[in-house]
């Protein structure tokens, strides 16, 4: 079994055949030095050494200040493990997008923030009042003030559907002479200036070692997404007492740019080639392109032979034995296979069987919107009584599918008979005492012969919105003309700040564009631009308004965007594909999902990656609907 070499080597191997002063890469050296002091530390100190980090510590930028300061150009990737997916979004990259208002206020990520640079930081102790225990350390300095609390009280990291956030969630352990921090729920990232990304399924451990007044932190990023092997990066602040660190609060969004339809994504097109940085330093291009082979001294005779022009002969990547990372504990509420999240101190989200339900309780009684699938009818009535005895007095639907609607029939008997009033002073035919249930006059028209009684709708609309108040809050009922299905509406809790995506917002896949049922790619894309203005964050693109999608996690405006952008992105891909005449194979022949495969691809189930592609395909080539 062979040790895992450190991926120091990609820095040794640049630093052999190109000139220190074309890059400043003579810093790579300290690197490499730093990494293994840091190995040293880690693992050959007594095991009664402790360690305390608080402080106010100032940044080193010794280590590799080409890329800290300034940053590294479009295209230099050395030293990262990017697999094809990686490249990929990293070359669509465009600096303009920051002009964007919903982009302009972001913080450095986690991923980031601690090696961006200047990153001088104020590490604080947090004590248990009662019994003076520590529970926490926090972390604040870093750019756009995502600030960190690192939980030192054994508690377990959130539910797989919980928000994520800049800082992500983050617990550490004293282990011997270190602090092993582990951090999960990150949002999606970049981990150099240039925007090479990381994805939000990534886990990073970092390991914080003090010699005196030094500290020094090794990170370990691992991203099944975008990277083929862990990336490892050293960090070393210098206690400073009464050091300035980066107190701005607030950024404002500015309209930087005029007349920009709303859904407008900067985005260099597929198969962009930043290739300035290979040519003004003469090296090949495929050797700026990182990934794990460059990563290791194994590279350096295949390097030489493309800087003399010569065909390399094959390369055999050194076998390594990993250790993955041990699965982190999670925190759910789960009960008969339905999972409670509180969203907001009266609004809660149901997770059930992979869809998600909206319950808001008060005074006023339950109001639920969309009802999870017929499969798990009784769990989803129990798990609401979980939550409140009230009658059950209003249910939205979103849209037609059995995730929105299935439930519908359980629910409304669980909320009481429901009769139809003649009676002095009520319309004939009107609903009294029950549960109303309020859908498009679409879900109405598509489940009428299908579904009991008790599922259909009460109350319908087809105008732009409909306006309740309820448990005493404003809400507001949108509709979402053309978008996954011909019935979809959002809802917004205006009080409570939170807004239902339904149908349009999938974080676990692409979204369902059902053109059988009216449905259009276009459409969901202006359906989460009109979510996109609704919310707002509370600052710096953190917080505020909270999405729950129809699957997968709870979500921010940000998360919106990204979904959002990632939909633009792949329609113009394609767009620019069926304008030159490729056919359907042509086009997913091209691999126009590639950077989002990790995130939301699927090769099975009900709704794939090819059917994703085939459906917008035909529907921008204006082919016939099929599904």
């Amino acid at each position: 079994m062979r040790h895992r070499r450190h991926p120091a080597g990609a820095f040794a191997t640049f630093l052999w055949l190109v000139p220190a002063a074309a890059r400043g890469l003579a810093s790579s050296r300290r690197l490499a030095t730093s990494l293994i002091a840091s190995a040293a530390l880690l693992w050959g100190q007594p095991a009664l050494a402790q360690i305390d980090i608080s402080g106010e510590w100032g940044s080193r930028l010794h280590e590799d200040l080409g890329y800290r300061g300034t940053g590294p150009a479009l295209g230099e990737y050395i030293g990262l493990p990017l697999n094809d997916a990686g490249r990929q979004k990293a070359s669509t990259w465009d600096a303009s997008i920051l002009s964007s208002p919903e982009e302009q206020t972001r913080p450095h990520p986690v991923q980031y923030s601690m090696r961006g640079p200047g990153t001088n930081l104020r590490i604080s102790k947090v004590f248990d009042p009662y019994n003076g225990a520590l529970i926490a350390y926090t972390i604040t300095g870093t750019y756009g003030r995502a600030d960190r609390t690192i939980w030192m009280d054994g508690r377990p990291h959130p539910s797989d559907h919980a928000e994520h956030l800049w800082q992500g969630f983050s617990t550490g352990r004293v282990v011997a002479n270190k602090l092993v921090v582990t951090t999960t729920h990150m949002k999606a990232g970049w981990v150099l200036r240039n925007y090479a990304p990381s994805s939000s399924k990534a886990v990073m451990t970092e390991y914080f070692v003090r010699h005196g007044d030094l500290l020094t932190m090794t990170s370990i990023l691992e991203d099944p997404v975008y990277f083929e092997e862990p990336l490892v990066r050293t960090q070393t602040w210098v206690l400073s007492p009464n050091l300035g660190v980066d107190v701005r609060f607030f950024f404002e969004t500015v309209e930087e740019v005029a007349g920009r339809p709303p859904d407008y994504v900067p985005h260099h097109p597929l198969g962009t080639r930043h290739d300035g940085f290979a040519k003004d330093l003469a090296l090949p291009f495929e050797s700026t392109q990182g990934g794990s082979e460059t990563l290791y001294p194994d590279y350096i005779p295949k390097l030489r032979q493309l800087l003399r022009g010569e065909e390399p002969g094959p390369l055999t990547p050194p076998v390594f034995a990993t250790r993955p990372s041990p699965p982190v504990p999670k925190a759910a509420r789960i009960v008969d296979g339905i999972e409670t999240l509180q969203v907001r101190p009266n609004v809660y989200m149901l997770v059930a069987g992979g869809s998600n339900i909206t319950v808001q309780i008060g005074g006023d009684g339950v109001f639920i919107v969309d009802a999870g699938p017929a499969a798990l009818s009784d769990h989803v009535v129990a798990a609401i009584r979980r939550l409140s005895e009230a009658p059950i007095r209003v249910l939205v639907n979103t849209h037609s599918h059995d995730e929105a609607t299935g439930a519908t029939a359980a629910i409304v008997r669980a909320g009481g008979p429901r009769t139809r009033a003649s009676s002095y002073g009520v319309f004939p035919g009107s609903v009294a005492p029950g549960t109303a249930v309020i859908a498009h006059e679409n879900v109405t028209r598509r489940l009428d012969t299908l579904v009991p009684e008790e599922a259909i709708p009460t109350s319908t609309f087809f105008s732009a919105r409909k306006d309740l108040y309820f448990n005493g809050e404003s809400i507001e009922v949108l509709a979402a003309a053309a978008a996954h299905t011909d019935s979809d509406i959002l809802v917004h809790f205006r009080r409570s700040d939170v807004v239902v995506a339904g149908g349009l917002l999938d974080t676990t896949r692409y979204p369902i564009v059902d053109r059988s049922a009216g449905g259009s790619l276009q459409g969901i894309i202006r359906g989460l631009t009109h979510v996109i203005e609704l919310t707002i964050p509370e600052r710096n693109t953190m917080g505020g308004t909270l999405v729950i999608p129809g699957r997968g996690r709870l979500c921010n405006e940000i998360d919106v965007v990204e979904y959002r952008n990632m939909l633009v992105i792949i329609r113009d891909r394609i767009q620019d594909l069926v304008s030159r005449g490729a056919t359907l194979e042509q086009v997913k022949a091209a691999r126009v999902t590639l950077d989002y495969e990790g995130v939301h691809g699927a090769s099975s189930g009900p709704w794939t990656t090819d059917m994703f592609i085939e459906a917008v395909y035909r529907e921008l080539s204006g082919a016939s609907a099929t599904r």
